[in-house]
């Protein structure tokens, strides 16, 4: 678990197979994303690590409802009640209506990959197998500043789910999944899209990366893989031939 500051009170935390951030404000914070469900200790170490208390969370967000980014939900409301944003298309799979995730038969397709088997294995361990939902979801509309703490801008980006959503903090832009910069399964590193498995509509996902790419922001906090200091356009630039690769 790596542990950085990147911005004015946005401190970046990188997992071992997927990312959170804590948006912080004096002794107030938000959580967005909550990792796999066997991640909320890690979580909970790395709220204490940066002299945070649980008794501060204000309010969780999640970037979209795969179980890698609302797995330790459940758990943290368990600590705290507080509220759960996700983007207003996202309720239903954060509810657990249905899910746009991809299941056991996808990844038992792609096992012939070499990286696959490895990852799967691991993200089994932390409950990556299972399947979360939340009680109650708020839904956060594209534009809308979030009264929290952090105060983030939201921006829709569909594509890796319906209702996948970015924030801005101001250099700052959390990606989730619609901009990535290093996966196990894909073993590079640099900005770069999630393999298509993951995805619920590819070619959506690719116009999201158009939306990125008008942002002004030279930070870039990616779902999975490093903390990425460049423009954002010149990063979704770079990604846009790889594309077929995936």
């Amino acid at each position: 678990m790596q542990i950085e500051e990147v911005g004015d009170g946005v401190i970046a935390v990188e997992g071992r197979d997927v990312n959170w951030t804590l948006l912080r404000d004096g002794k107030s914070f938000t959580l967005v994303d909550t990792g796999y469900p066997r991640y909320a200790a890690a979580v909970r170490d790395s709220i204490r690590q940066v002299g945070l208390r649980m008794s501060g969370l204000e309010a969780i967000i999640v970037t979209h409802a795969h179980i890698d980014h609302i797995g330790g939900t459940p758990s943290m409301l368990r600590s705290k009640r507080v509220p759960v944003y996700v983007g207003e298309p996202e309720i239903p799979m954060a509810i657990g209506a249905w899910t746009e995730s991809a299941g056991p038969i996808d990844v038992v397709m792609n096992l012939w990959r070499p990286r696959f088997v490895p990852w799967s294995l691991r993200i089994s361990l932390a409950g990556g197998a299972g399947h979360v939902k939340v009680p109650k979801a708020t839904g956060a509309k594209d534009g809308a500043v979030l009264d929290v703490p952090g105060r983030p801008t939201v921006i829709l980006t569909p594509g890796h789910t319906s209702g996948h959503i970015c924030l801005q903090v101001g250099e700052a832009v959390l990606t989730g999944d619609a901009l990535i910069t290093g996966h196990a399964v894909s073993g590079r590193i640099g900005p770069q899209m999630t393999p298509k498995i993951f995805h619920n509509d590819p070619d959506q996902a690719l116009v999201a990366l158009d939306r990125l790419a008008t942002l002004d922001a030279s930070v870039i906090v990616p779902g999975h893989g490093p903390v990425w200091n460049e423009p954002i356009g010149e990063a979704v630039a770079r990604i846009k031939p790889e594309e077929d690769d995936q």
